[in-house]
């Protein structure tokens, strides 16, 4: 309906439908020089054109109902003995059109029902006009005609709608890692500043009466992971995009390997010491593999406070020429619940995405250790995965 509105408003969009009736009655003129045995083209002709022009070009309105009426002026048209010519090009192409708009089964039917009509025309023709049967091979160009288009669009259409599938499927694969990742980071984040928070803050209630200074200093340490864990989950949901509410648009989180020792000042406390040690070969990697670093880091300090009643942890990353090594001990029970769920176990993932190596077990002596190997070049083949012990 909208399109009827257009040309009762527009006088303007009614001139491509004049320019397609004139090629259409140009092209089907010029048609009747080489066929002397079909009717000249006359009044009558001319509106039949005019009719099934109409039909292209308000096809969007109701493809349907213009398929069956341009195929119905079309038949009249052959019944007449009109010459053939550009006429059933148009019912070509709205035989295509349909087929790309409805379902298959129903266009199939609808296509049957023109190709009807037309055999009709022509048969009438043939009968009353020119006072013979129906040739088989007029009545086979007739159905090759309309079968055609009708097949063509059906490939094209199952093709295409096989890529939409293929990029709906890509699509949602990527979505659903991009959620992976962001899981993983939250967790990471989220994980290591409450673990650190509930240490502290019991530490800090026990101390509180009888050394307030130190209370307070542990007080303000929760205070600065507290801001930096809700700072970095902020950039990690604007990783999302800038339309997220309440997310930092921005670069995505690269710390440096510097923070690795932050890491180890925050989780110390009068219970648990941590020695972090950097080699002198180990600079900045890049902020992929300065993550993966911190990440690691990050999640083996997270588990030390949280399961391994560790009375000292030791940090230490190294590099050689092509690959770095993280490991993270303590001389705890050697138990650590967080190796499976999104703990240890996504940890793992993000080493062995890179091509790296990753081990987290107990160790013979006691205690416990997570020992990870990331490749300096991501250019280069996976090395081999151990995977979680």
């Amino acid at each position: 309906m909208a399109r009827l509105g257009t040309l009762r408003h527009d006088p303007g969009a009614v001139l491509p439908l004049l320019a397609l009736v004139v090629v259409l009655g140009v092209g089907t003129y010029h048609g009747q020089s080489w066929q002397p045995g079909r009717r000249p083209i006359d009044l009558l002709a001319w509106v039949i054109v005019a009719v099934v022009g109409a039909c292209v070009a308000l096809h969007s309105y109701n493809r349907t109902l213009c398929f069956l009426i341009a195929t119905t002026a079309t038949a009249v048209f052959l019944g007449m003995g009109y010459p053939y010519g550009p006429v059933l090009l148009c019912v070509g192409v709205l035989d295509a059109l349909l087929t790309a708009s409805i379902p298959l089964p129903w266009s199939l039917g609808v296509v049957a029902i023109g190709t009807f009509q037309l055999l009709l025309g022509e048969a009438y023709h043939a009968g009353v006009s020119a006072h013979r049967d129906l040739e088989f091979t007029h009545a086979l160009a007739l159905v090759g005609w309309m079968l055609g288009p009708w097949a063509a669009a059906a490939v094209i259409r199952d093709r295409w709608q096989a890529n939409l599938r293929e990029y709906d499927e890509a699509r949602r694969a990527r979505l659903d890692a991009e959620r992976m990742l962001l899981a993983r980071e939250v967790h990471d984040i989220v994980g290591h500043g409450l673990a650190v928070i509930a240490s502290q803050a019991a530490i800090a209630d026990h101390l509180f009466a009888s050394n307030p200074e130190r209370a307070h200093e542990l007080l303000r340490t929760i205070r600065d992971v507290s801001r930096s864990a809700l700072h970095d989950v902020r950039i990690a949901i604007g990783s999302l995009g800038p339309s997220v509410p309440g997310a930092d648009a921005g670069p995505a989180l690269s710390p440096s390997i510097g923070a690795i020792e932050v890491l180890g000042q925050r989780v110390c406390s009068e219970h648990l010491s941590v020695e972090t040690t950097v080699g002198e070969d180990v600079d900045d990697f890049g902020p992929l593999l300065n993550l993966t670093i911190y990440r690691v880091v990050q999640e083996a300090l997270t588990n030390v406070v949280r399961h391994s009643q560790a009375r000292h942890a030791a940090v230490a990353v190294s590099a050689d020429e092509s690959t770095i090594t993280i490991r993270v001990t303590d001389d705890g029970n050697g138990r650590h619940d967080g190796v499976s769920g999104h703990g240890l176990a996504g940890t793992a993932d993000r080493v062995l995405a890179l091509g790296g190596r990753f081990h987290a077990g107990p160790l013979p002596s006691g205690g416990w250790a997570v020992v990870a190997h990331l490749p300096r070049d991501l250019s280069n083949p996976a090395m081999t995965l151990d995977g979680v012990a």
